[in-house]
């Protein structure tokens, strides 16, 4: 044995010798993604620590793989790291650094050292360093940065300044681009710089800024910089609780302002001294882009149905379909979801009450979130947003424009999208005809393979509960088939429908399907419901009364209509009898001119309190919502601001349009973070999203599905376990996780800038088809133009 303890030595001083070629091969750790301008005394590095490799199909979160040789911060935060030349003249270091960091995606897998009882999964990070020079950057001049034992090439960085060309990190714009004949068209200036604080462009003010044509590279339009916002003064943009100051973007905001130049084509934005945008088009029907892939998210959402191609890469089996679903059913229980108030009503009530009897294997053929596959009553609102939209612009669409099963069979692709809920709900009737389904799930029962890597359609929960018949459900069917009435109606007077469809039959088919289910609730109100139907039984009301003429249905709106609750995150709750009745036809709107009108009144003041107030009172980047609303949920993420476009509809006030198109500007690249909300739209799209059909595609494609918008920012102490961002380290299921991620300390951060490619959080990552996907198709929908 002895003998042999040399021949270990070797072999030890070998590894140790290969251990030290790798520790100095990677010594230099981060990646360097680019170096932008913030203007011209003022620059930032932006680095990235590694990546994740996600685990996949059939695959755990232990099967993560992280890549991560984190940045020396030490050195990263010493001015004698970075050397500054000017060609020709002397070398200077930066006066001083900034930084500012925070997670780059979180892995399931646990950390290292996890204390007992806690999940400190592991995490890459980004960071970006601001180097504020001494001397001013000069136009047309060449420079070299060089980065000293930082990074792994340590190659020098030359570069010409050149406002025209010079990226700068403060100008955000909505990079999709923008309508020419939109009322707002506006670029964005702003800069939080971590430690450093706030950049002040103060000694820019009244700097003229112009906008270059790509195509020739000439200067097209010419204006001045001007303060849109003022970060000590000018009032807070939200909660005090959820940022600094109340201020989401933690800084001054300026803006440019090109609202009044129309000609199409490429464009960008020079501001001299600072420097330019990205790229963007000003280009008839650009909203036809987000529109498409949006609305196309719900497509890929359907439940029942295999997605084939050729209407898609994303190929998957049925899911959750007695009639094709290897091994799964559906049972029906006659409990009511109207009479429970938590998502699943205990397993023992639901159980009790099941009738074998019934058959539900047709009750297939919902829509499915981003990992919660099953039905809600919630998801209702999706046909109404997508039928509201097609009334009040039916010549934006046509058929065959989506690449859905349905094109092609004469009827406009969003009529078809929004008629794939309602069909389901014509299904799913119980025994005496009255609606059930207001809940289907299969929670209450044990997932013993959950988060083991499958997908929707190997859900192995042998079968799931339809909720019973009930009042709320028909009222809602009522009110969705007589709008999809309604809708058939308009499609015929806009010519929009093929030859082969028989329209009259199909409006009188929807109409008596509203008509019988309006009269089922009615008859089957049991005592103690009312309070629970009054605003879906108004609802439903205005609705026939506005597809049928039909007296009855005014007079029961007109006694159970109440105002909209003007309230903080009420715009869940739309009040669709409210618009309903404020845009009757006019053959309609003269037999209660006073109820019509203050239909119209509640309109557009829901359109304020919802929208406008906020930007009134001079909120950053002219973001219109609630204003004590707090920010989760497709705040930052989703143009909520439907209730605008009712109230233009019924006033033309331009508030309301301006106010449409400028959180459309934010939601796509015109925000702190240039993060256009939806997945696989261009090269500036979110990169990650709570999906589960794609992260455990069987097929092994890589990223996520195209369309989908996540939550986005979530204020610090979600609904999942933790305590509040403060001293948490519960793990990658948490929002308030990624939080103990940042430097400054996350209280420190504007909270919209607090959004960290994190997959796995369902505060942030999550989507639903109700809160996030149907209001974005709405919007986008509307935006688009005539198809001639």
């Amino acid at each position: 044995m002895l003998s042999r303890v040399p021949s270990i030595t070797k072999k030890m001083k070998y590894i140790l010798y290969i251990l030290f070629l790798i520790q100095n091969i990677f010594a230099y750790s981060s990646t360097l993604q680019d170096i932008r301008t913030i203007h011209q005394k003022l620059l930032v590095l932006h680095f990235i620590d590694g990546n994740i490799k996600y685990h996949g199909y059939h695959q755990t979160g232990e099967n993560d793989e992280i890549f991560n040789l984190p940045l020396d911060i030490e050195k990263a935060s010493q001015v004698n790291t970075y050397e500054l030349t000017e060609t020709g003249r002397k070398t200077m270091n930066p006066l001083r650094i900034g930084r500012k960091s925070k997670a780059h995606g979180i892995s399931m897998k646990q950390g290292i050292n996890a204390p007992i009882g806690k999940h400190m999964s592991q995490y890459v990070q980004e960071h970006w360093i601001y180097l504020e020079l001494a001397d001013s950057l000069k136009a047309g001049t060449y420079y070299t940065l060089r980065i000293k034992d930082l990074t792994e090439d340590d190659v020098p960085h030359t570069f010409q300044y050149d406002p025209a060309k010079t990226l700068s990190a403060a100008i955000h714009i909505n990079t999709v681009g923008f309508r020419p004949d939109a009322p707002i068209k506006k670029g964005y200036i702003s800069m939080w710089a971590g430690d450093m604080g706030p950049v002040s462009f103060d000694t820019f003010a009244g700097c003229n800024f112009s906008l270059y044509r790509l195509s020739d590279g000439k200067q097209v339009f010419s204006g001045s910089m001007k303060k849109q916002k003022d970060f000590f003064y000018g009032g807070r943009d939200g909660l005090l609780s959820e940022s600094p100051n109340g201020n989401y973007v933690g800084t001054d905001v300026w803006e440019c302002d090109f609202s009044s130049f129309c000609d199409t084509g490429m464009y960008k934005v020079v501001i001299n001294k600072i420097g330019c945008s990205v790229p963007f088009h000003i280009q008839n029907d650009i909203y036809r882009i987000p529109f498409n892939l949006v609305t196309r998210a719900l497509y890929h959402q359907r439940s029942g149905i295999a997605l084939e191609s050729p209407y898609t890469e994303w190929t998957r089996p049925a899911p959750h379909n007695p009639q094709i679903t290897p091994g799964f059913s559906l049972k029906y229980s006659h409990f009511r979801y109207m009479d429970t108030s938590i998502e699943n009503a205990p397993l023992e009530l639901l159980e009790a009450q099941i009738d074998t009897t019934v058959d539900a294997s047709n009750m297939w053929g919902w829509y499915q979130d981003a990992g919660d596959w099953d039905a809600y009553t919630s998801h209702s609102v999706v046909p109404a947003f997508l039928l509201t939209t097609f009334e009040l612009k039916p010549a934006h669409f046509k058929d065959s424009e989506l690449n859905i099963p349905e094109s092609g069979n004469g009827i406009p692709d969003i009529l078809d999208e929004a008629g794939w809920l309602i069909h389901h709900y014509q299904r799913t009737k119980g025994p005496t005809g009255g609606n059930a389904g207001g809940r289907i799930e299969g929670d209450n029962y044990p997932n013993n393979e959950a988060g083991k890597g499958y997908p929707s359609y190997e859900d192995i929960r042998p079968y799931w509960i339809v909720y019973g018949e009930e009042p709320n459900m028909s009222y809602i069917y009522a009110r969705l088939s007589a709008q999809y009435a309604y809708a058939f109606n308009l499609a015929e007077q806009h010519h929009l429908l093929g030859s082969q469809i028989q329209v009259a039959d199909s409006i009188q088919f929807w109409t008596n399907e509203a008509i019988q289910a309006f009269k089922w609730a009615e008859k089957n109100l049991r005592e103690g419901d009312f309070i629970k139907i009054k605003k879906n039984r108004a609802d439903a009301a205005a609705w026939l009364f506005k597809q049928t003429g039909e007296k009855e249905f005014l007079q029961i709106f007109k006694e159970t209509v109440e105002p909209f609750h003007l309230s903080a995150g009420s715009s869940e709750n739309y009040p669709w009898g409210i618009w309903a009745f404020a845009t009757l036809p006019k053959k309609y709107q003269q037999i209660d001119t006073s109820l019509y009108q203050t239909m119209k009144e509640q309109t557009v003041q829901y359109g304020e309190v919802e929208v406008t107030q906020a930007i009134e009172s001079g909120r950053s980047f002219n973001l219109g919502t609630e204003k004590d609303r707090m920010v989760f949920l497709g705040h930052s993420s989703t143009p909520l601001v439907m209730p605008a476009i009712l109230a233009y509809e019924v006033s033309k006030e331009n508030k309301f349009i301006k106010a449409v198109y400028s959180a459309c500007d934010y939601m796509l690249g015109g925000n702190p973070l240039d993060i256009v909300w939806i997945t696989g739209l261009n090269e500036y799209s979110v990169e990650q999203a709570f999906h589960m059909d794609s992260w455990y595609n069987k097929e092994h494609k890589k990223g996520i599905i195209p369309g989908l918008i996540p939550y986005g920012i979530c204020h610090p102490g979600d609904w999942m376990p933790g305590l509040n961002g403060e001293d948490n380290s519960w793990g990658w299921w948490d929002n308030d996780y990624n939080l103990t991620t940042c430097y400054p300390h996350f209280r420190a951060w504007p909270i919209h800038e607090l959004w960290f490619q994190q997959r796995y959080s369902p505060p942030s990552a999550e989507f639903t088809i109700h809160q996030t996907i149907a209001p974005a198709v709405a919007v986008y929908g509307y935006l688009t133009n005539d198809i001639k």
